[in-house]
């Protein structure tokens, strides 16, 4: 039987197209550092890739979340601290005042501090994070803590504009946490501490050592309710650290498990790809051997 020159030459294409495509696989290999770089290079290990990575977008969104939301948190319960700082100095200044031995004179420069004290509370209600009320509820783009004056300028009523349902963020899969401290809750209501301040303020302008009294005891249950909801804002801020820490476990994992599917291993893919640029090299030159024409070629 009788081979053509067309038979050979396609036999020899063959032989050097096979070790050229193994050696252009391992140069690619090479250059990404992956064993993937396409679904048929391993369908069933692309296809666990593209799972991973999908976990791994999660994870980061969720990782935003926690760390918007403690840093909403840290704010708020920087706010609540601030917020007992002033009811405490103001119960001392009413503990002061309720004293009988005291002059008008001096009931009015108790007064003078206490209706900074309200400025500052009222101030305090209205905080912001990132341009956003954290006192609001779900209101977060109007002050919480509207105020009236008088003629000199002094703080006489005010009003809420925020509501008490509690903005929140979802940290995992079906899993949120509230961001629910509203001003109604912490300044809010008529012995609530914004009004205790008020009252406050007035009985000592008005020389009314009763009413003063009266302030101690409601700005003790101002006290506690500040407490009790920076409290809670504690234990939640407890909660987002460890359920960064959570994340971050998660994402280590997946990355190694990423990794060890894609990756390739340099060592063995060095020793693969020297081999097959022998192997083509080799073809090259059996080709170039067969492929030279001889006279008996043209007399045949």
């Amino acid at each position: 039987m009788r081979i053509s020159h067309q038979q050979i030459y396609s036999t020899i294409i063959r032989s050097i197209n096979k070790p050229l495509e193994r050696l252009t696989e391992d140069q690619i290999k090479m250059a990404t550092g992956r064993r993937i770089n396409k679904p048929s290079d391993d369908p069933a290990g692309a296809g666990r890739a593209i799972e991973i990575r999908s976990k791994l977008v999660a994870i980061d969104y969720f990782s935003r979340a926690v760390e918007d939301a403690t840093q909403w948190l840290n704010q708020t319960e920087s706010a609540l601290d601030h917020a007992q700082t002033i009811l405490t100095r103001a119960k001392e200044l009413a503990v002061q005042g309720a004293n009988d031995t005291l002059t008008d004179e001096d009931r009015d420069a108790l007064a003078e501090e206490v209706d900074q004290l309200l400025e500052d509370l009222v101030s305090t209600a209205n905080s912001k994070f990132s341009d956003k009320y954290i006192f609001g509820g779900t209101e977060t783009s109007k002050a919480p803590v509207v105020v009236t004056r008088d003629d000199n300028g002094r703080i006489t009523e005010f009003s809420f504009q925020s509501n008490s349902r509690g903005v929140r963020r979802e940290i995992g899969e079906g899993e949120y946490v509230e961001l629910d401290v509203t001003a109604q809750q912490v300044f809010g209501g008529d012995d609530g501490p914004i009004q205790s301040l008020i009252k406050l303020r007035d009985a000592l302008r008005n020389n009314q050592p009763e009413d003063i009294r009266e302030t101690v005891d409601e700005l003790d249950r101002a006290l506690e309710r500040s407490l009790n909801a920076r409290t809670a804002v504690g234990a939640k801020i407890n909660r987002l650290e460890r359920k960064s820490l959570e994340l971050q476990d998660e994402k280590l994992n997946l990355t190694q498990q990423l990794a060890q599917l894609e990756d390739v291993d340099i060592a063995e893919l060095t020793v693969d790809l020297q081999s097959q640029e022998i192997a083509y090299k080799a073809a090259l030159s059996v080709g170039a051997r067969l492929m030279q024409p001889s006279l008996l070629d043209y007399l045949g």
